[in-house]
This record gives C-alpha cells, sequence and structure tokens, in this order.
C-alpha cells in the first residue's frame, strides 16, 4: 500500500513535519518546532479570528506555549487528555 501522511492543519509547521518524515529529513528541536507552531497559531488567530488549536505536546512544552501566548497578548486554554493535551488559543486577552 501507499502511506498516507495527515496534517492536522496547513500551517507551515505541519507542513515541515510531514515532509521531513516522508523524505526522511533529521528535523530540528522539538521543542522549537513546538514554538513556531504557536506563532503561526496566534498569527492565523488574529488574522481569522476564532480557536486555533495546537498539536498535542508534553505539559513542558505546553507551558512554554502558553508563556509565548501571553507575550503575544492573547489567551489559551489546554485541552484533551494525555498523551494527546495540546493548546487552543482562544483569542485576544482583554484589556
Amino acid at each position: 500500500g501507499i502511506p498516507i501522511e495527515v496534517l492536522r492543519s496547513n500551517t507551515v509547521s505541519q507542513i515541515k513535519g510531514a515532509l521531513a518524515r516522508v523524505y526522511g529529513v533529521e528535523t530540528s528541536d522539538p521543542t522549537e518546532t513546538a514554538l513556531e507552531e504557536a506563532l503561526e497559531g496566534i498569527n492565523r488567530s488574529r488574522q481569522l479570528g476564532g480557536e486555533v488549536e495546537l498539536s498535542p505536546q508534553n505539559a513542558y512544552v505546553r507551558r512554554l506555549q502558553h508563556q509565548l501566548v501571553g507575550e503575544h497578548e492573547m489567551v489559551a486554554r489546554s485541552t484533551g487528555e494525555e498523551p494527546n493535551r495540546h493548546l487552543v488559543i482562544v483569542g485576544p486577552a482583554e484589556a
């Protein structure tokens, strides 16, 4: 059979990760990739409005993502159960 690669969204980090898996290319630090995904989610939430779901991460990485979201004056919440617990960027922080 032909392998099928599934993307959660059409973000740069998701596409880069899929291509790296398909072509067997070594990827960068997973924490760095998760923070890049959070930045993309922040930008997407600002541009399109609404909630943006990120990929599942461990507690440490989710904490870093929460901090990054807060630094950009946005709000996020963690949802789901391990090992699929992930951040959802909700939108701008209320003033």
